[in-house]
């Protein structure tokens, strides 16, 4: 009878899960009847091991406070959505009737189809402008006049008269500069002046070149120095050039070449520079005049491109404008020794001075002539002889024609990029323009009523 006894036995458990207390007999299925778990449960008598870490156990919990504890968030849900939704709805009430941009019956009409067509199936789709152009071209509401103004054609007129600044630009003249032509200017030493540098480097530096050596060296001024002063007053600036080069060509101081530089080519530098200075005004002379001709054989040509222009014959005006800009680029880039040559006295002197003349008193093609204002001028005049081509005219009255219909069409994004892209002629830049100006103004408008 003991194992029937302990059958029927009752056994105290908690469910560690929900920690719900309950009793079970021996002989029912162990799970928690509040939970439902199997695997949690605990016999009390067992549990007196488990301590917790105050020493006290916790009170038990029935399944109804566990429901509760886990579901009292729902009340506050539920009004939290319910306050969601009033606002949306006031939101929406305020729109339609209080808001700064009121739509009109018409608009409210067609909103309210459109939504519900959204609902239903895809919006109909027209051929012609992007669905986005189309909608805002819907949206833009002009009058008759503007309308008319916006949509209006113009054609440029053939041959189109110039406004006053195209002929100002064509009519304009860079003149030949009168430098080309002008005679050289130079200041010549006296033969105190040479003395008394000699006396005062002498003195200067502290150092005797002796009266023998001194005198050597104001032969050679007097014998090549001031014959090219002679020469130069002449006109003959060629030979004036050969007698100042060898003006320099000192002898060598006690025959020794190191000496000789370090001291007499030391002590005679102002009048080596003064030498050398006269050589250079010398060679820009030559180089103007041995550039004469071509020169103004380019004005030649510049002077018979105003009568292309007179005559609006914008393509012969526009081959004489590319051909004398070419000739200009020719000219500028020609190596100064085709222009210039040294004369065989250089050889006589130190080749250290030969150097210095090589150098210092070499010409400078861009002295001869700047050709930066007649450049710039052809620049001018070529830019309206291309604008008034009748291939270029052509081509920018389609761009305006082509834009015009593209407004008609809706496609406003489309029409704006083909309006931007005219530059020329003026008359058709102002159409452009007043164009532009009055669709950014339909659309600040549209923009602002939608916000």
């Amino acid at each position: 009878m003991a194992p029937h006894l302990d059958h029927f036995k009752s056994v105290k458990y908690r469910c560690s899960h929900c920690n719900h207390t309950f009793e079970l007999e021996a002989k029912d299925f162990r799970r928690c009847p509040n939970c439902f778990w199997t695997t949690s449960l605990v016999e009390l008598a067992d549990e007196k091991e488990e301590t917790s870490p105050a020493g006290t156990v916790s009170p038990p919990v029935s399944g109804q406070e566990v429901a509760l504890r886990r579901w009292k968030w729902r009340p506050i849900l539920r009004q939290l959505l319910f306050l969601i939704a009033v606002a949306g709805v006031i939101g929406i009430l305020w729109f339609f009737f209080f808001g700064p941009a009121k739509v009109g019956d018409k608009m409210q009409q067609n909103f309210t189809a459109f939504i519900a067509s959204k609902a239903v199936s895809k919006p109909q789709e027209i051929p012609g402008a992007p669905k986005t152009e189309i909608a805002r071209g819907a949206e833009l509401r002009l009058s008759e006049e503007e309308r008319t103004s916006l949509l209006s054609g113009f054609k440029i007129e053939t041959p189109r008269p110039l406004t006053q600044d195209e002929e100002e630009v064509l009519k304009k003249r860079v003149s030949r500069p009168e430098q080309l032509t002008a005679k050289p200017v130079i200041k010549m030493w006296t033969e105190d002046d040479f003395s008394s540098l000699l006396q005062q480097e002498q003195k200067k530096r502290k150092i005797t070149l002796g009266w023998v050596y001194v005198r050597s060296l104001k032969k050679t001024f007097e014998k090549n120095y001031l014959p090219g002063g002679e020469a130069f007053q002449a006109g003959n600036y060629e030979l004036a050039r050969d007698f100042f080069i060898r003006s320099l060509s000192f002898p060598v101081y006690q025959n020794d070449p190191r000496l000789y530089r370090a001291v007499v080519l030391v002590m005679l530098r102002p009048f080596i520079n003064d030498v050398i200075g006269k050589a250079a005004v010398l060679n820009q002379y030559f180089l103007r005049q041995s550039s004469l001709g071509e020169v103004d054989a380019v004005f030649a040509s510049y002077e018979a491109l105003f009568g292309f222009l007179t005559s609006r014959d914008w393509s012969r005006a526009l081959e004489s404008v590319r051909e004398l800009k070419n000739r200009i680029g020719r000219f500028e880039s020609k190596p100064q020794e085709v222009f210039i040559q040294l004369p065989p006295t250089l050889g006589e002197i130190d080749p250290e001075l030969q150097n210095a003349v090589r150098t210092e008193a070499a010409p400078k093609a861009d002295a001869v002539m700047s050709w930066k204002a007649v450049l710039i001028d052809l620049g001018l005049k070529e830019e309206i002889v291309k604008q008034n081509l009748p291939e270029s005219l052509k081509e920018v009255q389609a761009a305006f024609d082509t834009a015009v219909q593209l407004l008609e069409e809706g496609n406003w994004a489309e029409a704006e990029r083909k309006l931007r892209t005219i530059e020329y002629p003026p008359e058709l830049v102002h159409e452009a323009k007043k164009r532009l100006a009055m669709i950014g103004r339909l659309e600040a408008a549209e923009k602002a009523k939608a916000g």
